[in-house]
Order: structure tokens, then sequence, then C-alpha cells
């Protein structure tokens, strides 16, 4: 660890520092540097690399010692990611949130509380583990397969279900339709004797009133709709759940 403290995430800088070369005591750690606040900088100032072995070679030439150079890092501290909160672009201490989903997103502890991220994330603890394990990569994506296949089957339910309820209300209208057809033949004027009297139609069949129920709701090919009904003995719901399969 140098003396150098970072500008922007006020850290005391580890590793490579960046300097301003255009402005005098302005420093960057390689985690600031590397994230949206750099590039952004990087508009205003010009930055030169100094790596942690060029900045011990510039403290010994200057009389320095190793000590001076370099601090040992308190082991009490909190964790420290090679990550930048995509929130609030600070360094990640402690409990980084990585995105499931996402390519390259993550979350530090204080951002992820109040975060509206729609995605589900994963609490990485340990600086050194910079993926989310590949196990853990499966079961997440296992799981989320079971979910969208149990969204599906309920999606399929409700519409046999909707599917039902027309064939039923068809039926019905159906039913009223050939009584109301029956009252008016009883009512019928009889025709004179010179005119020739027209043949009665007969009320469609149930089992043509069910080709025509399903041929309403979009099932077209009157053959296979025959097949259909003749394979279920004219029973409606269980056609129609064989047809939307």
């Amino acid at each position: 660890m140098t003396n150098f403290a970072c500008d922007h995430c006020q850290s005391q800088i580890c590793g490579d520092r960046f300097a301003s070369t255009t402005q005098q005591n302005f420093d960057l750690c390689s985690n600031c540097m590397l994230s949206s606040v750099g590039q952004e900088l990087e508009k205003t100032h010009k930055f030169k690399k100094v790596s942690a072995f060029e900045a011990l070679m510039e403290c010994l030439k200057a009389g320095g010692t190793f000590d001076a150079a370099f601090e040992k890092e308190d082991p009490s501290a909190p964790a420290r990611h090679r990550a930048i909160c995509d929130v609030c672009s600070a360094p990640i201490v402690g409990v980084r949130h990585k995105c499931f989903e996402c390519a390259d997103y993550d979350e530090c502890d204080a951002c992820r509380s109040a975060s509206k991220h729609e995605h589900e994330m994963y609490a990485i603890c340990d600086p050194s583990v910079r993926r989310i394990p590949e196990e853990v990569m499966a079961e997440y994506a296992a799981a989320k397969a079971n979910l969208e296949a149990q969204q599906e089957a309920k999606k399929a339910q409700e519409l046999a279900k909707k599917a039902q309820e027309e064939a039923e209300k068809a039926q019905a209208e159906a039913k009223k339709a050939e009584e109301e057809a029956k009252k008016n033949v009883s009512r019928k004027v009889p025709v004179k004797p010179h005119v020739v009297p027209q043949p009665e139609q007969k009320a469609p069949s149930a089992f043509e009133q069910n080709l025509q129920t399903l041929e309403s709701m979009g099932f077209n090919d009157r053959r296979k709709n025959i097949q259909v009904l003749v394979r279920n003995r004219n029973a409606i719901f269980e056609s129609i759940q064989e047809l939307l399969q």
C-alpha cells in the first residue's frame, strides 16, 4: 500500500497508481481508473501509470526504505474487491453483490439495500472470487427454467379453461337457437294449397354443433376436427385440449 490516496474514492492506493500530468497532486487508484469515473476524468486529465514497482524504486532513490513505500494491510479491515459499484461508482468493500443476468453489474452492500435492480443478485464476500461459481449459476438456471415451465403450464391451463367456457357458451346459444326455431315452426301459418311447401330444415346435430364451435374458435381443419371429435366421442372439452397440444 502506497502513501498516496485516491482523489475519487479517498482510499489509500494499493498497487498501480495513475497520476495526473495536467494537475498537480491528483491521483487515482486502478479500480477508479478502470471504471466509468476514470473514463470521464480522462476528458480533462492526462494520466500516467505508476506501477507499484516504480513507486518502490522512486522511494528507494529518494533515500527511503521499503516500509516507507508500502504498508502492511490491516487483516481486520473489510475485504476490498476489484470491482466498482454500478450505483455509487465507488470501489466495493465488504460484500459484493453480482447480478446473475447482466454481464458486468455489481452493487456494494449499502446500495443493494435500496436498489431497484430487477434481477436476482449473488453475494460475494471473498475478493479473490471474481465470478459467480459455475455450480451456483447452474442451480440458478435450473430454478429459472423450472419457474418458466410452471408459468407456461399455468398459461396453458388458463387457455384451456377459457376455451371450455367459450364452448359451453356456444352450446347454450345453439340450444337456445334450436328451441327458438322449434317455437317458430309451431307458430308457422299454414301455406296456401297452391304453394309447394318447402322442406323443413333439421336443426344441426350435437356433433355438427361441436364442429361449428371448433371452427368458430379458429380450428379450421374440418377433417382433423372430425377425427378428434370421433376419437373423444364428441366430448368438446377433451377435443379442444387435444387440438391445443
